[in-house]
């Protein structure tokens, strides 16, 4: 095959059409090439990534030519070829194709921005289906190549790592590539959705709800405001102008809080418009409506690292007391407690293996730095938020840091999630014995390749044995007395729901007033610290009335926000049959009717 160089490309730019007509790259990331991946391939493999081009986003473009890629990658180490195409399907023909081979002493390949043109270029004639955009990247051993950059596109990137599968990683962010389409007949206003979602807000009503939407400029203009219009099947209508300047081919992340007084179930569903321009007319109306997709309120997983000769941790134990205070923490910021990370002590749990080590120590893997473990440290949701003196990733961090701790914690508490968690207990106090059953309802954009539960007996205000850096009584909180399995167990997701449940014995000695259950489902990729993140929570009490009943729902002082079914499709008051029922205090339960 013709080996192209940069040399060659760099003279077909220059006498190809990219010099008589406007050239417009075409993608989602707005031009940004992150800084690390967050995807590893290990060994000699070929590395693949593509966006996909749907029939909205090009058909303003038609009988335009995509003339070239701008492929944007972390790491160009230990990589030799780069292709870059177009293609109908992820694994089918390249219609046009580009490729350059790095040698030593020269850049054909660099980190962060490529440019390539092709030596013929894929006219825009069908555009039905859409179209894959992307690249293969090929490495002689271990390297991070992928970058991936927000905000998220739901169904817009897909990457293909060694001999694995088409992997759909839009939930992570947008994939730095974009699509050079030149030509003379671009459109100059046109205005699309990206992709949008509705998100309860119980805090402000039971049927307040705050649409997020991702708008962008296809055109060749800039756009200087326009009209978000909301309506619903049955009549309801929620207007809102824009008066921000949107430039050409960028994107834009909207968020409006609104109540229209009715519930967003199957009979009242949202579609959300785009319309009035200012000044201008849409060329394309084809990509101004959509249908939101519905996600959940989050609660938040806060696991500490604490131990009794850890003489730093009873300040972060503080710090986290407090933000418990906060209004409205304490409702969705479950506390998990490991004593492991600085020594051990004798709330650790789990048997001792051959290496004298404690099961509970295996969880100080997700400090990711070899060993070099440490005291007070905390993870939110198990994110990748921060990285390890040696610049790797991890989701751990230092919470004795008050203003650290409440932006890792309140930046996840603004999320939405693509699941809900139900949790009950079955308590038989005569045996002590607990029953744990927790189940899940998840909608269209919910993804984990490995999906598991993870469910925790937690004790609070239990007395120090000998804790370093006080003075006088210290009461140990959110302490872990078991746990399902070290890593949770897997589930299985049938028709958007799962069932699941488990056991505990309780210790006579335990305080059960002073006990609660919490549950989350998260991936647990055993290779990948980056891909462990937790979906949602639930916490249950075990001094509460366990099971359901109507006086049950009465007596709490809350109020139902939401009611689903099985499948996930939220209902109404008047819907008959066994719902799942989402309360303003973060409850979630399962309901007959």
């Amino acid at each position: 095959m013709k080996k192209i160089f940069l040399s060659a490309m760099l003279a077909f730019l220059a006498t190809s059409g990219f010099a008589q007509s406007d050239t417009l790259n075409i993608g989602y990331c707005n031009g940004k090439v992150a800084s690390t991946a967050l995807y590893k391939q290990d060994g000699k493999a070929w590395n693949n990534a593509a966006i996909f081009l749907s029939k909205d986003a090009l058909s303003a473009y038609k009988g335009n030519r995509i003339a070239g890629i701008r492929a944007g990658v972390v790491n160009v180490l230990n990589t030799d070829t780069l292709v870059v195409w177009v293609r109908k399907t992820k694994d089918g023909d390249n219609l046009a194709e580009a490729k350059a081979i790095r040698k030593a002493g020269t850049k054909n390949v660099v980190k962060g921005w490529n440019k390539f043109v092709f030596d013929k270029p894929f006219t825009l004639d069908d555009v039905e289906d859409g179209l894959y955009v992307g690249y293969s990247f090929r490495q002689k051993a271990t390297s991070e190549i992928i970058s991936i950059v927000q905000p998220s596109r739901i169904g817009t990137s897909f990457i293909k790592q060694g001999t694995g599968n088409w992997k759909d990683v839009s939930d992570e962010g947008v994939l730095s590539i974009e699509a050079l389409v030149t030509g003379d007949d671009q459109p100059e206003y046109d205005l699309g959705i990206s992709s949008a979602k509705i998100t309860p807000k119980p805090a402000m009503s039971a049927t307040a709800m705050s649409l997020t939407l991702s708008v962008h400029n296809y055109g060749t203009k800039n756009v200087d405001g326009y009209t978000l219009t909301m309506k619903t099947g049955n009549g309801n209508t929620v207007s809102s102008h824009i008066d921000t300047e949107l430039a050409s081919l960028a994107d834009t992340t909207i968020s409006v809080t609104f109540d229209p007084n009715v519930y967003t179930d199957d009979k009242t569903s949202w579609t959300v418009e785009l319309s009035g321009i200012d000044n201008a007319t849409d060329c394309n109306a084809g990509n101004n409506t959509t249908v939101p997709f519905y996600t959940y309120i989050k609660n938040v997983v806060l696991e500490e690292f604490t131990t009794e000769k850890c003489s730093n941790c009873p300040t972060a134990a503080t710090n986290i007391h407090t933000l418990l205070q906060e209004e409205g923490y304490a409702n969705n910021v479950f506390v998990v407690a490991h004593h492991v990370g600085y020594y051990t002590d004798e709330f650790t749990l789990g048997n001792k293996d051959s290496k004298g080590k404690y099961e509970e120590e295996k969880l100080l893997w997700f400090y990711n730095n070899s060993g070099n473990t440490y005291a007070p440290a905390a993870m939110v949701d198990r994110m990748p938020y921060f990285t390890t003196t040696t610049n790797q990733p991890t989701p751990v961090f230092n919470p004795g840091n008050y203003s650290i701790l409440k932006a890792a914690v309140a930046s996840e508490r603004e999320l939405s999630t693509n699941a809900i968690v139900n949790l009950t207990l079955d308590k038989d106090d005569a045996s002590n014995r607990l029953g744990v059953n927790v189940s899940g309802v998840c909608n269209e954009l919910y993804s984990a390749e490995h999906p598991y539960v993870m469910v925790y007996l937690i004790e609070n205000d239990v007395e120090a044995i000998s804790q370093a850096g006080v003075s006088g009584k210290y009461f140990q909180q959110h302490l872990t007395r078991a746990y399902n399995a070290i890593w949770g167990e897997p589930i299985e997701w049938t028709d958007k729901f799962f069932t699941y449940n488990c056991s505990f014995d309780i210790d006579p000695a335990w305080n059960k007033d002073n006990m609660e259950v919490v549950a989350f489902v998260y991936n647990y990729d055993a290779d990948e610290i980056k891909n462990c993140k937790i979906e949602n929570a639930a916490r249950q009490l075990l001094n509460a009335t366990s099971g359901i009943s109507t006086s049950t729902i009465q007596n709490t002082a809350s109020t139902i926000v939401a009611r689903y079914t099985l499948n996930g499709t939220r209902v109404n008051n008047d819907y008959h049959g066994i719902t799942i029922e989402k309360y303003s205090n973060g409850k979630v339960v399962k309901v007959m009717r």
